[in-house]
């Protein structure tokens, strides 16, 4: 048996010093953020989820979603059985709904959730929840009507003002054929002042001003087969999922995480607040993650964690984790655990061949651990709060990554000196 051994590097040449971008918004080349978000050239700590205070489901019952208004809860169980849970307590509907019901929030003397799994609907106000006649795969409360889908090709609308009337007639209710060359109706969203109706393979926007007579759909785009259930919209822009990546829909920036999403989904779920588009979803590694996408900046990163019924309720998102109701908030440790934050960057190739890792400079807020991996080895090192400069590496390579961990930090800075040169025996 003969041993090799690999010629130490050694090198004559120029130092190169290299600014590593911090921004992995466009998600390129194995760049990736877990519960880290960059905007403006920094990374800083992402969301994070505070506890609902919901009472105890009685034994057997995991809770797999919860749903709000006015005060009250509406709570999915994995059995399918629904509860309530108002100022008086919990309350057992009696309703076992066949899987997870599609929701849409009305206004009805006051604001309320109705909740349907196709054949069958609760209404939930403060007081609790109660059945109702109408029952539907998809719906929207738009210009004082509510509008919904059974079947998924005919779209209804009630009576304005009276949300549960759908006699048709002058000034009532009534019905739109739509066309099926762009498959089933999956979702409604109210956005821009228009209905838009999310299809399966394509977005159309429905105009529903003065009379039904005059109510006309019409085409915006076409795509790939689209997770319905995960379309949702902030004030400036529609985002949903389908099977060629994630799209967008007006003003707002897309961070281009398709390559970390799979194509094959089985449960998709999207929500939206704040600017920011939030996603369940399960990656390429079959790893289920909530996905978070900012608006504005474009920025995206992955929180780990198999979050369910990701929906939204006056204003916030709520979601079921490991049988426990949750709300996300701006910041703080996610779900009560301890927030492991991880960033990677690209791959780096600073000098266009082999070169020498010499130092690190670190600029941050809070303490973090860095490590550099390369083609030919590895280097890990402790960063205090406040920053600090690594001499010394000495790590060989041609490509280098660069990840930070923390539970919590902020990172301004973060630069690599490389000597560069060519190889001498």
């Amino acid at each position: 048996m003969r041993f090799y051994r690999k010629t130490p590097l050694e090198m004559s040449g120029t130092t190169v010093r290299k600014s590593i971008p911090l921004d992995v918004s466009k998600g390129e080349d194995g760049g990736i953020a877990y519960a880290l978000e960059s905007s403006g050239g920094k990374l800083r700590g992402g969301i994070g989820a505070s506890a609902l205070e919901l009472s105890a489901l009685p034994e057997g019952e995991t809770l797999r979603a919860v749903f709000e208004s006015d005060g009250a809860y509406a709570l999915y169980c994995d059995s399918g059985r629904m509860y309530a849970q108002t100022a008086d307590g919990l309350q057992d509907s009696g309703i076992i709904f066949s899987k997870m019901p599609a929701c849409v929030r009305l206004y009805d003397g006051g604001e309320k959730v109705l909740l349907s799994d196709g054949t069958m609907s609760l209404v939930l106000d403060k007081s609790g929840l109660t059945e109702k006649a109408v029952a539907f795969s998809a719906a929207v409360y738009a210009y004082d009507r509510l509008w919904y889908c059974g079947d998924g090709l005919t779209l209804y609308f009630s009576e304005a003002g009276n949300a549960y009337n759908f006699a048709a007639g002058t000034g009532l209710g009534g019905s739109i054929e739509l066309p099926d060359r762009k498959g089933k109706i999956l979702k409604l969203i109210f956005f821009r002042n228009d209905i838009y109706v999310v299809r399966e393979y394509g977005l159309q926007k429905l105009e529903a001003y003065g009379d039904e007579k005059e109510f006309a759909v019409e085409d915006v785009l076409s795509c790939a087969k689209i997770y319905g259930q995960s379309a949702a919209a902030t004030e400036r822009t529609l985002f949903f999922l389908a099977e060629d990546g994630l799209h967008s829909y007006g003003d707002g920036k897309t961070a281009d995480f398709a390559g970390h999403f799979s194509s094959e989904q089985t449960d998709v779920r999207g929500a939206a607040s704040g600017g920011k588009y939030f996603l369940t979803a399960e990656t390429a590694e079959a790893m289920r993650v909530l996905g978070v996408f900012d608006e504005d900046t474009g920025g995206g990163y992955l929180v780990p964690g198999d979050c369910a019924g990701l929906c939204e309720g006056s204003g916030r998102v709520l979601f079921a984790l490991e049988g426990k109701g949750y709300e996300i908030t701006r910041g703080g440790a996610f779900a009560g655990r301890v927030s492991h934050r991880v960033w990677q960057s690209a791959p780096v190739t600073p000098c266009g061949g082999r070169a020498l890792l010499r130092e690190l400079d670190v600029r941050a807020r809070g303490a973090l651990i860095l490590c550099v991996h390369s083609d030919e080895g590895n280097r890990s090192v402790c960063v205090p709060d406040g920053g600090k400069v690594c001499r010394s590496l000495n790590l060989p390579g041609t490509h280098f990554t660069f990840r930070i961990l923390a539970e919590d930090c902020e990172v301004n800075r973060l630069s690599a000196l490389f000597l560069k040169g060519e190889d001498v025996s």
